[in-house]
């Protein structure tokens, strides 16, 4: 599991969200990628990717906050994406834009 905080937003969330579904679906080198519903601060996405290690899933969050953005993903090379997503089901932004699990 990660966390990263990618800095004050430049669009609002509708566009950030609508633009990061679009990239990841046409990433290359991703396969089985799965936006969820974007909702006014938050959106869950997964996808596959190969490596010369192997096959990564990862299943991630991306957050909105005027202030920050924020990803927090977890990822496996043996996990199904069902347990991934069991592990981020309680992520959430607190009151003074920290992460809490």
């Amino acid at each position: 599991v990660y966390a990263a905080r990618l800095g004050t937003p430049k669009r609002g969330a509708t566009d950030y969200f609508r633009n990061l579904s679009a990239a990841l679906k046409s990433s290359e080198g991703f396969t089985d990628v799965q936006t969820g519903a974007a909702t006014e601060n938050r959106m869950n996405y997964r996808f596959t990717q190969t490596t010369d290690a192997g096959t990564l899933r990862e299943n991630c969050i991306a957050i909105y906050d005027p202030a920050n953005l924020y990803n927090v993903c977890a990822n496996s090379s043996t996990a199904a994406p069902e347990a991934l997503a069991a592990t981020l089901k309680n992520v959430s932004l607190l009151q003074d834009n920290t992460l809490a699990k």
